[in-house]
């Protein structure tokens, strides 16, 4: 949406120059004839070899744009710069009006028969001026316009890739008869009584084959189904087949066209409130709000944040814990009063108690669903829950094995027994069990009020938006070396040089009235001046496009991308998505093109300019009384064009951000806003986010039009005066400097309007850059590690590349919170209040864990665990006894001897070890799997979400493996980068670890019908949702986590979406491949954790009990029993 539309903009702009181009040129060709006679078909020869030369060149740019544009996409997570090679044409449209200049006198010399005198020569000159500079233009347009069609192509290979089919208010017949599908309108009098009816149905994700087969099943109206099958079954396809996003490829679906809400697996929150989330596209009703917020258990969730449900939910709901996400989820379908729901896997990430609250109030016998007679259907591994259910379907490998009420099915309790293993230990729910009004609503895992709004510097708050900043051009500049600008300028000099040196000499060869000898003599040091300013002018190009842009956009990106890496975890939680795309990609692309474009053309045309005046005054000294009333003039034209044009220019920045958010929003959850049916509703806020984004642009053009003219009018005012000058001085003037000056003053009224047109498109673009500059310096970061006391050595080395060689974990006296420690008192006489101190999620933790034992931590909701956790990778700011300022990362206030402290292998991870160190160190298991794009072998499988080079410097993976540091100096105390050189695992251990968690033969299957895959870890997964189910990912990540090396692994929930045969499958796993290491594990399920070495209970923030969980599962009055039985586990099983 950035890229692609911008450069097909900047390609059609100038379309209309071609015919008034035209016309202009006709004209000035005609002058030349009369002059020159046969000769005037030199510079039309140059055009025409440049025109041809420039658009065979271009074609590649079509190929090298489509490249550019790919890698831009994926600048978020690779550095990538292909920009070089689409910079390529200047090179020639510098040169043009070099060699037209040079083909036509040098025709005229040695071969025609007319006279070079002056009055041919600067005739001739300013006619070939008024061919070539069009000209400079339309061939300069021409890659651009190439560029647009490569920007183009990928547009219309993205829209007509297809596109999902919205469920429609009335009712709909979906066939499909040797692959076409029919849609056709029911009547009235044939509409159909069920909600949804399959017959003989094939459905599949791609277009090449189906994944589910020969479905035949119907789901009354009113009625609540549940879907159950173990991963990757199909449970979320045929959900996803339900609401229209899948391809149908034999049989019939049938619906009535009820309105459908739709619940994701992976729950699509907009940055919106909670208020928002909820009501959606829906008007606002107290009554009905309340009463869908207090069933799906959201009313203590609302009470405990400072703003209620007007708090923001933050991008893509990263402020919410899983299981809140998806109760939000829940309570929009709800809301949206559709008479079906359907809701993929929503009860995954609850614990037992909300579980037990939310499925009592929503879906129970007295829930809410059954209330309001609608329709829903429910996929889980939460198969306790079938007896409420008024028909449970099974699924199995793509096809429905059993399907009918609870009764029927459980009759064979075989079929049972055979896809949920110890389904007979599930606590199978009474309606006596479930007593929503007897169950206490509790706050998710992480506290929401623990993550407050984190107080950023916009950048444009540190700009100067009328006069600009000089800090910023400073800023560029010194991102590109003194040395290469240096270079820069020395090149651009010369080239000017050269051209001068061309022109002078014109003028002494029009007074040589010799021999054919010394006439071919002139020529020939005319031919040396010309080969010597086009080599100078190619040089300066080539130097521009392969030394000094890549440089910038490398080291411009490479700074911002180190800052949002390094980022505050508080900041990435309540900073927008849509900005931080904005800002790698609006910005970065701003750097690549127009500040690229807008540096070398206001420098070039500088010392064109510098050149221009020199000869004029060469001609008419006394004109250079009028410089200073010229420059005055200048100045106030700019300084006032560009109080305007700069802050248009930012407005039109920022206007973009939101359109982005929402894009990226809709694309994130399309199937939900397709399901809901809001395509039309998104699609006007998004036009209408394109009008107002476009307002600025409008008025961008608009100013700089009037630019033009005012510049047009000073010049020809100045030609007046210079003509006005040659005739009162005609005696004293040489005649062949008038007519250069004169020749001079037609570039240089087009050499001003392009400097400060140029200039301005500079301070304009610099804006990018100030953006980047203070993203950089000011985004909230994670701080580098220092002595947290002072015992502590400032100069203690950094621990090994080995570290950890054991895995023991020690916490002492350690007290946390989201937000930094306050920092220490200000020396000054009147200091200010001291700031609130922060809001303290863990206190007084004191807990040692011996190298290979493994613990798990569990608790009631909102207990801490979750935090306890996200200290081990420096997420948190520690503090001492409850809240003295000792350890904590941010750096600010002193240590002390009674600081928390957080020992991994006796070195105090918290002061010792580099945040990405600690971090790559760790093996951790999320409950929300993350993929990058790439093959399984190129990223995923190989643990490459863990940085190779773990140091501040900015890394990038590639897909051979190779990692590329951008290194901008020596780290802290004058160390260099740190080293990571853990071992690389080979194909046989990635083959051995995907077939251990049994996703082998899946992707061999994959890569046999994906082009270009050999084998299983060729896959590309950049589409990863539509290869592999969610359950799947797990074990992706699972297979990932057994290849990493580290020595402690961390667990969170790792097992939530997953069946029961494939959760022991995992346990089995986990148990066998971190035999030998320390293993730290957050469950909900606690059957999982009972054969751990010990257990943690925590309650508000502390640990109230430690112990084996057998011993404790034996003490009365234990919280490990309590919970346990909470669980239906009461009984135990020795």
């Amino acid at each position: 949406m950035n890229v692609d539309v911008e450069k097909v903009l900047q390609g059609v702009k100038n379309m209309h120059d071609i015919w008034a181009v035209t016309f202009s040129a006709v004209i000035s060709l005609y002058i030349l004839y009369q002059k020159l006679g046969a000769a005037f078909v030199a510079p039309l020869v140059v055009v025409f070899l440049s025109t041809l030369l420039s658009s065979g060149i271009g074609r590649g740019v079509k190929k090298r744009q489509l490249n550019w544009n790919a890698a831009t996409e994926k600048r978020v997570t690779a550095i990538a710069n292909v920009a070089s090679s689409a910079k390529g044409i200047p090179n020639l449209i510098f040169q043009v009006a070099l060699f037209s200049t040079y083909m036509t006198f040098a025709v005229i010399a040695l071969y025609s028969g007319h006279s070079l005198d002056f009055d041919t020569l600067f005739t001739s000159l300013s006619a070939l001026k008024l061919v070539t500079s069009p000209m400079l233009g339309v061939l300069e347009s021409i890659p651009a316009f190439q560029s647009a069609a490569a920007s183009l192509y990928r547009i219309q290979v993205y829209l007509t890739g297809g596109e999902g089919t919205e469920i429609s208010e009335r009712a709909e017949i979906r066939t499909s008869m040797s692959g076409d599908v029919e849609l056709r309108a029911l009547d009235n009098r044939s509409r159909l009584s069920k909600a949804f009816e399959l017959s003989n149905a094939s459905f599949g994700v791609s277009h090449t084959q189906p994944f589910l087969h020969n479905i035949t099943l119907e789901i009354d109206e009113g009625s609540f189904t549940m879907v159950i099958g173990k991963v990757a079954s199909g449970k979320s396809v045929l959900l996803q087949s339900l609401i229209s996003e899948t391809e149908l490829f034999n049989g019939t679906f049938r619906t009535n066209g009820s309105g459908i809400a739709f619940c994701a697996q992976t729950p699509w929150l907009r940055n919106a409130t909670l208020r928002e989330n909820v009501l959606g596209e829906s008007d606002f009703e107290q009554s009905w709000y309340d009463t869908v917020t207090w069933a799906c258990g959201l009313k203590r969730d609302f009470a405990e944040l400072k703003r209620g449900d007007a708090s923001m939910v933050g991008s893509r709901g990263i402020s919410l814990s899983g299981g809140q996400k998806n109760r939000i989820a829940l309570a929009r379908a709800l809301y949206s009063r559709k008479p079906v729901l359907v809701i993929d896997d929503m009860l995954s990430g609850l614990d037992n108690t909300t579980e037990s609250l939310v499925f009592s109030r929503v879906f129970g016998r007295d829930g809410l669903l059954r209330k309001t007679k609608r329709t829903a259907v429910l996929s889980t591994h939460s198969v306790r829950w079938a007896p409420q259910t008024d028909k449970v379907i099974i699924i199995s490998e793509g096809r429905v094995v059993a399907n009918g009420p609870y009764a029927e099915i459980a009759s064979k309790s075989a079929l049972l027994e055979s896809y949920f293993p110890h389904s007979g230990d599930s606590d199978s729910s009474s309606d006596s069990d479930l007593d929503g009004n007897g169950l206490e609503d509790t706050a998710e895992e992480r506290k929401p009020e623990a993550i407050t709004a984190v107080t950023v510097v916009d950048p444009e708050d540190g700009y100067d938006r009328r006069s600009g900043d000089l800090r910023t051009l400073g800023y560029y500049l010194k991102s590109i070396g003194k040395r290469t600008v240096a270079t820069s300028f020395f090149l651009m000099i010369l080239a000017q040089v050269g051209t001068a040196l061309q022109y002078i000499w014109l003028k002494e060869l029009a007074k040589d009235s010799g021999s054919d000898d010394s006439l071919r003599k002139s020529i020939g040091i005319f031919t040396t001046l010309t080969a010597v300013a086009v080599l100078f002018v190619a040089a300066t190009i080539t130097h521009f496009t392969m030394v000094f842009c890549p440089r910038t956009s490398l080291s411009l990106h490479a700074q911002q991308l180190a800052a949002f890496m390094g980022a505050r975890f508080s900041y990435l939680v309540t900073t927008d998505v849509g900005s931080i795309t904005n800002r790698f990609s609006q910005d970065i692309v701003m750097v690549d093109t127009s500040l690229a474009f807008a540096w070398i053309d206001s420098t070039y045309n500088l010392f064109e300019n510098i050149t221009n005046f020199a000869i004029l005054i060469a001609a008419t000294p006394p004109i250079a009384a009028l410089l200073p009333f010229l420059a005055g003039i200048g100045y106030v034209i700019q300084r006032v064009y560009l109080r305007t044009s700069r802050q248009i220019r930012l407005m039109d920045l920022e206007a973009k951000a939101p359109l982005c958010t929402h894009f990226l929003e809709t694309l994130g959850g399309i199937a939900t806003v397709r399901a809901f049916g809001w395509r039309a509703a998104f699609g006007a806020r998004s036009d209408s986010l394109l009008d107002i984004s476009q307002v600025p642009f409008y008025l961008l053009q608009a100013i700089q039009n009037w630019l033009r003219l005012v510049l047009q009018l000073m010049v020809a005012g100045l030609v007046v005066v210079l003509v006005g000058l040659a005739i009162v001085l005609r005696d004293k003037i040489d005649a062949g400097y008038l007519g250069l000056a004169l020749v001079g003053a037609m570039d240089l009224g087009r050499g001003i309007q392009i400097l400060i047109t140029t200039w301005t498109e500079l301070e304009t673009a610099l804006s990018a850059v100030a953006r980047i500059r203070l993203f950089s310096t000011q985004t909230p970061q994670e701080s580098t590690p220092r002595p947290a006391s002072s015992s502590s050595s400032p100069s203690s080395p950094p621990p090994p590349p080995s570290w950890p060689q054991h895995g023991s974990i020690t916490f002492r006296n350690l007290s946390a919170s989201y937000q930094p420690p306050p920092p220490s008192p200000s020396s000054a006489s009147t200091p200010a209040p001291p700031p609130p101190p922060p809001t303290l999620v863990l206190h007084n933790i004191n807990l040692t864990i011996a190298a290979g034992e493994k613990i798990g931590i569990c608790g009631r909701t909102g207990s801490g665990k979750s935090s306890l956790v996200a200290t081990l990778f420096g997420l948190l700011h520690l503090h001492g006894n409850e809240g003295g300022c000792g350890s904590s990362r941010s750096g600010d206030g002193d240590g002390n001897n009674g600081a928390g402290q957080l020992l991994i292998d006796d070195v105090d991870a918290a002061t010792a070890v580099p945040v990405a160190a600690l971090r790559a160190r760790i093996v951790a298991l999320p409950q929300e799997p993350f993929f990058l794009a790439g093959s399984a072998r190129g990223r995923n499988v190989r643990g490459e979400l863990a940085p190779w080079v773990v140091t501040n410097a900015s890394s990038v993976v590639g897909e051979d493996g190779r990692t590329t540091v951008v290194k901008e100096g020596e780290g802290e105390g004058g160390q260099g980068q740190e080293q990571d050189v853990r071992p690389r695992p080979s194909d046989a251990e990635m083959e051995r670890a995907l077939r251990r968690v049994r996703l082998w033969e899946k992707l061999e299957g994959v890569a046999a019908a994906q082009a270009g895959a050999s084998s299983a870890l060729d896959v590309k997964l950049d589409n990863v949702d539509a290869l592999l189910s969610q359950g799947e990912k797990q074990l992706f990540c699972l297979a990932r986590a057994v290849l990493q090396p580290g020595r402690i692994v961390v667990l969170d929930e790792a097992t939530s979406s997953v069946d029961a045969a494939t959760d022991a499958l995992m346990q089995e796993i986990l148990r066998s491949a971190f035999a030998d290491r320390t293993v730290v594990a957050i469950a909900h399920r606690l059957n999982t954790i009972l054969d751990f070495d010990r257990v943690v209970v925590m309650e508000k923030g502390e640990i109230v009990e430690v112990g084996p969980p057998r011993t404790l599962l034996n003490t009365q009055g234990s919280m490990f029993r309590a919970l346990v039985e909470a669980q239906g586990r009461g009984k135990r099983k020795d």
